[in-house]
């Protein structure tokens, strides 16, 4: 059968592509096709084959959705490259539109072409939301920073530990008065937008708690002390289908819990840990280490001490969280329960 390949350069408002053939040969280039014209773009591609006959590769990028699943309704098989490894492996003096779509259709021909996961568009929106939810934390979290900002400035000083608690709340409603006017302004606009956001945070969370809290492999992750339903379902999101990780340590370079190394002849280097990795995974991961302060029973609580006392507490709650990650890889890829031993073959060798 015939195979044809076709890159795809994909922008904001229109896309670039450029089909070869198994020879090499480039078939069809077709510039700036609008990105609101689906019904042009899809005729082009089929111009050139039956639906079984492509191969289409696409860059990850910010608006690549919508391309997944128009591919995905007309049958075209489709892969996602990797853009970081992918310009490592075809850097070129020239960056055109021509020239992106033609390298993606080359690597994709001779079966170099680095790709990343594509996570099914019915699980991606459940991701969505649960980033959605991470983001409003933040965004909350930055506004009461800021509230605690202007209270310092004028010596306001809370005396307890949660501000927006109850006891807080009648405090901060006593101390508005000692504050000028217009400071006064701005601290009510603060309290409605923590409030307003809580309300959020709290719809969102309900949303994803509707959706997930029966799954079984949340179910299964729920049996790891500090790791609740929301946290489940952010891990089991994010890593998509846990058997695209060969092993553990795969898993835990993914999650960032892994120090970088640079390592040439005789000399190596361990260095700090990678930010290549993902973000929304590690902040989960790490979350979940951190409960081993208080949690008491907690079985990696003794590690964690012990860790602590010599390395201090950042790198004995990476080495926890990584000693978290071992363990979600065996009980997802094996679904088995959470086995606190399986660890042990793991325990050093990775903290610097």
């Amino acid at each position: 059968m015939k195979k044809y390949y076709v890159g795809v350069d994909l922008h904001k408002r229109y896309t670039t592509l450029t089909a070869i053939n198994q020879e090499g040969e480039v078939v069809m280039y077709e510039k700036e096709i609008p990105n609101s014209s689906t019904e042009i773009l899809i005729s082009k591609l089929l111009s050139i084959g039956e639906p079984q006959e492509l191969l289409v590769a696409f860059e990850s990028c910010s608006n690549w959705y919508w391309l997944d699943e128009l591919l995905s309704q007309h049958s075209i098989e489709h892969v996602m490259s990797h853009p970081k490894i992918t310009k490592y492996i075809s850097a070129a003096k020239q960056k055109t539109d021509k020239v992106a779509s033609l390298r993606l259709a080359k690597l994709l021909r001779t079966s170099m072409l680095p790709t990343a996961y594509i996570l099914p568009a019915h699980l991606r929106c459940l991701r969505d939301i649960a980033r959605h939810r991470i983001i409003l934390t933040k965004i909350q979290t930055s506004v009461k920073n800021r509230l605690h900002a202007v209270l310092r400035n004028f010596n306001l000083i809370f005396p307890y530990s949660d501000l927006f608690s109850l006891k807080g709340s009648l405090w901060l409603d006593n101390a508005i008065k000692y504050l000028p006017t217009h400071y006064q302004f701005t601290v009510k606009n603060y309290i409605k937008l923590v409030n307003l956001l809580e309300q959020q945070i709290q719809q969102t969370t309900y949303k994803i708690h509707l959706e997930m809290h029966n799954h079984p492999q949340v179910l299964l992750l729920l049996e790891i002390p500090g790791i609740d339903v929301f946290l489940a379902v952010v891990i089991i999101l994010e890593i998509g289908d846990i058997r695209r990780f060969p092993s553990s340590k795969h898993l835990c370079s993914f999650c960032g819990v892994v120090p970088t190394v640079r390592q040439s002849g005789e000399i190596s280097y361990t260095g700090h840990l990678s930010y290549d990795c993902n973000m929304y995974l590690k902040w989960a991961i790490t979350q979940a280490a951190v409960q081993v302060k208080r949690i008491k029973e907690h079985p990696f609580r003794s590690f964690y001490e012990k860790l602590e006392s010599k390395k201090g507490t950042k790198k004995a709650i990476i080495a926890v969280a990584r000693k978290i990650a071992v363990s979600i890889y065996h009980m997802l890829s094996k679904n088995q329960h959470f086995n606190p031993t399986i660890n042990k073959e793991t325990s050093a060798g990775y903290i610097g």
